[in-house]
């Protein structure tokens, strides 16, 4: 990366953390707000600073995917912008099957609250992050502004992965703090929390990624469907006594595969025998050679014919056999010539 990129980076980077500490405020402001009302200004509040965050986020991926140069080009403002723009629309090359999916699930299951656990595994490979913005952006049209709510954890290595501390990164979202060291009474804590925050028509997006931190203990995935999970969809049940059309999704994302060990088949589902207590494995495919021609048709803004089109769409096909991961570069390589100088 050139010395301007990288400065420039340096400080989108400072930028983007500041603007995590405003959200992490808003929403313990939103946990300890008293009135529906007031809930649904500082909601506008977060949703409108956590656009800012996903906005940055993609400027600062888009000038990490951009391959090295030797010097930074006079138009490099419009280079960035144009590979931002680009990126934004990864989600739209493929991820049907997930779209149909929660998309039957939102209609099909509305008694006593639509509750779904998602689980998606080798996610680094397969698009996970992709993935999830199409999961956001479906999720967050469906709703009406403020009432739209996404959680977003990762797991890091050295982190505490243990089940009170998976509350507790719970807890800093939603404004909670354990007072003493009982898990359970911190877990019905943290459901009053959720389930308290819905009302008619709202949605909360749980997205936890890099799970694969969380098989490292044992028992802790079992924990989580048997207690945690389970123990939501109960109170969800209890709200939805009250309020109309209100959702709960959870995405597991895992950069690899969890071991064997770690679900049984009990508490696994499949679409068809679809049951909000338990968890719905969707699997990423790779991304065809007409997904491909299609997205660089709609998105790539390249006004090229149909020979140029197919002849691009052969050529990263065929050099990434479908790999979403090596896909994606492969595109904003292509269809931003300046990147390469």
């Amino acid at each position: 990366m050139s010395d301007i990129r990288a400065r420039k980076r340096q400080i989108l980077t400072g930028q983007l953390e500041a603007l995590w500490q405003d959200y992490e405020a808003a929403i313990k402001q939103i946990g300890m707000a008293l009135g529906a009302t007031e809930r649904n200004r500082l909601q506008r509040e977060a949703d409108d600073i956590y656009g800012k965050i996903e906005q940055l986020d993609s400027e600062i991926k888009s000038l990490e995917l951009a391959p090295a140069q030797e010097a930074a080009p006079a138009s490099e403002t419009g280079v960035v912008h144009r590979l931002s723009e680009l990126q934004s629309k990864l989600p739209e090359i493929d991820f049907k099957v997930v779209e149909d999916t929660l998309r039957s699930i939102l209609r099909d299951y509305q008694d006593d609250g639509c509750a779904a656990l998602f689980l998606f595994q080798q996610s680094t490979r397969m698009g996970g992050e992709w993935c999830a913005a199409r999961i956001r952006e479906l999720l967050r049209r469906e709703t009406r502004p403020g009432q739209f709510r996404h959680i977003a954890m990762e797991f890091q290595f050295g982190g505490r992965t243990d089940n009170m501390a998976l509350l507790r990164r719970l807890g800093q979202e939603l404004g909670a703090e354990a007072t003493d060291h009982n898990l359970q009474s911190f877990l019905q804590l943290i459901i009053q929390k959720l389930c308290g925050s819905l009302q008619s028509g709202s949605i909360i997006l749980i997205e936890c990624r890099r799970c694969d931190y969380l098989s490292r203990e044992p028992g802790l995935f079992q924990w989580v469907m048997e207690d945690f999970w389970e123990s939501l969809v109960r109170g969800l049940a209890k709200i939805a006594q009250e309020f109309y059309e209100i959702k709960v999704i959870m995405l597991l994302f895992v950069d690899g595969r969890l071991p064997q060990n770690c679900l049984t088949a009990e508490q696994c589902c499949t679409l068809g025998q679809f049951q909000k207590d338990r968890l719905l494995e969707i699997s990423l495919e790779p991304w065809t050679r007409e997904d491909i021609r299609t997205w660089i048709a709609r998105y790539a803004g390249l006004s090229l014919p149909r020979a140029d089109i197919d002849f691009m769409a052969d050529k990263i096909y065929g050099s990434t056999n479908g790999d979403p991961t090596l896909v994606a570069h492969a595109l904003l390589q292509e269809c931003c010539p300046a990147v390469a100088g």
